[in-house]
Order: C-alpha cells, then sequence, then structure tokens
C-alpha cells in the first residue's frame, strides 16, 4: 500500500552560494553545511531531515494535519 503525502509548502525557499569559491583551490574550500538549528513543535525530527550539504528537506513520514498545522525549523548556515 503506497501512501500518499500531503503537499508541504516551504518558505521562504532555502538558497546559499559559498561567495569562496572563485577565491580558493578547491581543496582548501569549506563549502557551505545547513542544520535545523531549532523546530517546532518538537516532534519535528520524526517527520523531516535536512541534507547537510544540499539542503534539501526530506518527509520522513506523511503528517497528519489533524494533529499538525505548522512546523516552524530554523535553519542554521554555516
Amino acid at each position: 500500500m503506497q501512501t500518499k503525502l500531503n503537499p508541504l509548502n516551504v518558505t521562504p525557499h532555502i538558497q546559499a552560494e559559498d561567495m569562496d569559491r572563485n577565491i580558493q583551490p578547491p581543496s582548501e574550500r569549506p563549502g557551505i553545511l545547513f542544520y535545523i538549528l531549532v523546530g517546532q513543535p518538537n516532534t519535528y525530527p520524526e517527520f523531516f531531515s535536512l541534507n547537510q550539504t544540499t539542503a534539501e528537506l526530506r518527509v520522513l513520514k506523511p503528517v497528519n494535519r489533524d494533529l499538525y498545522q505548522r512546523f516552524t525549523l530554523v535553519i542554521k548556515v554555516t
């Protein structure tokens, strides 16, 4: 049985650019890493994961809209 996920809107879109990309040789580039710094409700890790290098936000399991109307995730970029 296939589970259908409810559509999720992500605002604002996550975008970052490594301003050192043309300054440092590729072997010394630190790159950009993304982390979920904090989130509400605190059960967010059950539902979402964030790829640290691409910032792709993945839905791990369906969100029950009767229990959760909104998630707030604060993203840290280093």
